[in-house]
């Protein structure tokens, strides 16, 4: 059977079985969050492996890692000044305990957070806590994350940290305060309708707030599951299909990534029934503890090293199947683009491809190796840059907000591209020495975040 009639088996397989969705549901409704070190975690674990051995893939297996997990306790804050009301509000990830009688300060409105906010208020921070919003204006030329935004808060000398959603619903957002690590200041999420609050006030004076928090982080252990496709003719050549299953311990985490774990689970599930057919060997990877460091994906790297120079391409799903149309955004690779549009040609089916470098998903300790990656986007991706999750990051981030169509769409794509990446003749991109990704990151303006960031094991920079 030839590529063409396998892609067309594929398609139909996929249209016509429920079997995403299904798996969508268990993940979220049976098991919930899967945030790593919590019991919906090594049910998730202990499914998806299954899965795997039931689609008959060949090696499915878990890997085992080390890293510093936290675990949620109690979160209280409270205006005391000029008004007393108590705020909600959730803790960040990695955020620390205050002492019993938690910490007092007076709230300094940064606004987006953006370097020039710090720099402006720079002589005004230390002692202060910082409040800022979820928000990257579209007229900025970058995406600022919320872990770049607490690191300049904590250089700065802030006390406490405050995250504004700047979306309305009454969602406060959470996020990891820091990668694999615990937090300097507690940082805690607040509302846009709360925080909206504070800033009225803040027009008619000082307001100082009392932040409370008890929470725990210690070493933990969690695994990747991990199963191949063996390739024929080049099975040392490896094509990574991955995506990360926990979400946040707040949430279902249907979108941030529920679906994109289903969705390396049902390209899995129908390449499987053709193996012998591809070239290469094709590996499936969902990754853990994502969500608090890419963690997993780390871990993974540092455990292969002997096989990095084997891995062709890195195609990670984080967040697909949240819009229809999906393309891929290669990260640093804009050389691969011909080849890639002239790979997905005879689809029929436009794939939009470009490139642009971010930090915040499971490709990127990929791509400190050198390795080609990308990650499929749809929707704006590929007109405007990032301005925030909408309902990602809340507690709203259910799978009511799921279309299983997108979600077969995202798959029908990836499959169809894999099995192209799988049986090519040849992969005509080189990997990134070492010197070209430190410029890379250079030429972004990364290596200063980083900094900032403090990201632990990222041995290529010296920062």
């Amino acid at each position: 059977m030839n590529l063409i009639e396998i892609e067309k088996k594929v398609i139909g397989e996929i249209l016509t079985s429920k079997e995403i969705f299904d798996n969508l549901i268990t993940l979220c409704d049976e098991f919930g969050s899967r945030f790593a070190g919590t019991e919906s975690e090594r049910k998730a674990v202990e499914f998806i492996l299954n899965k795997f051995k039931e689609y008959n893939l060949d090696n499915p297996h878990l890997e085992e890692y080390e890293y510093n997990g936290w675990i949620r306790g109690t979160t209280e804050l409270s205006i005391t000044s000029p008004v007393k009301k108590k705020i909600k509000a959730i803790s960040l990830p990695y955020c620390p305990s205050t002492p019993p009688n938690g910490i007092e300060g007076e709230i300094i409105d940064l606004g987006h957070g953006l370097p020039e906010d710090f720099e402006r208020e720079k002589e005004n921070i230390p002692g202060k806590i910082v409040l800022v919003t979820s928000f990257s204006p579209p007229y900025f030329k970058r995406w600022i994350h919320r872990v770049e935004k607490y690191g300049r808060a904590v250089e700065a000398g802030a006390i406490g940290f405050l995250f504004m959603n700047h979306y309305p619903g009454l969602l406060a957002p959470t996020g990891s305060a820091r990668f694999n690590m615990e937090a300097e200041i507690p940082a805690l999420g607040i509302t846009k309708e709360d925080g909206e609050y504070i800033k009225r006030l803040m027009k008619k004076g000082k307001v100082r707030v009392r932040i409370k928090t008890k929470h725990t982080t210690k070493r933990m252990k969690s695994w990747n599951i991990v199963a191949d496709i063996k390739g024929t003719e080049k099975p040392d050549e490896i094509i990574i299909i991955g995506a990360h299953f926990d979400g946040h311990d707040i949430s279902q985490g249907a979108m941030d990534d529920a679906a994109g774990a289903c969705i390396v689970m049902e390209v899995a599930r129908t390449l499987a029934k053709y193996k012998g057919s591809f070239k290469r060997t094709i590996r499936f990877i969902c990754f853990s503890a994502e969500e608090i460091g890419l963690i997993g994906s780390h871990s993974y790297v540092n455990q292969h090293k002997d096989i990095i120079k084997n891995i062709k391409f890195m195609l990670n799903l984080d967040g697909a199947g949240r819009a229809a149309r999906p393309g891929v955004m290669l990260q640093g690779f804009p050389e691969m683009i011909p080849f890639l549009k002239k790979l997905t040609k005879d689809m029929n089916y436009p794939v939009p491809i470009a490139d642009r470098l971010g930090m915040y998903s499971d490709y990127f300790p990929f791509v400190l190796e050198g390795i080609p990656s990308g990650t499929l986007a749809g929707g704006k991706a590929f007109k405007e840059f990032a301005s925030g999750r909408g309902f990602g990051h809340t507690e709203a981030d259910t799978v009511d907000k799921l279309d299983p169509r997108d979600m077969q769409e995202a798959s029908m794509v990836v499959a169809r591209l894999i099995m192209k990446l799988a049986s090519t003749e040849e992969i005509p991109i080189k990997h990134k020495s070492k010197d070209e990704i430190i410029k890379l990151l250079e030429k972004y303006g990364y290596l200063e975040i980083l900094r900032y960031e403090k990201r632990p094991d990222l041995d290529i920079i010296q920062v």
